[in-house]
């Protein structure tokens, strides 16, 4: 796999659409809400997104 370049540092998040229609309206604004400290590359909840 070529090395990827980093054009930006702008953080984004990726959404599966159709797992999210499934969502209530209270799941959907808890997982945004928590969607700042899911680590890029994994599932996990971190504290620091940059450790």
């Amino acid at each position: 796999m070529p090395d990827r370049k980093i054009k930006n540092n702008i953080p984004f998040v990726q959404i599966i659409q159709r797992n999210f229609s499934y969502l209530t309206l209270a799941e959907e604004g808890f997982l945004v809400d928590i969607s700042e400290f899911v680590g890029f590359s994994s599932n996990c909840i971190v504290d620091d997104v940059k450790k």
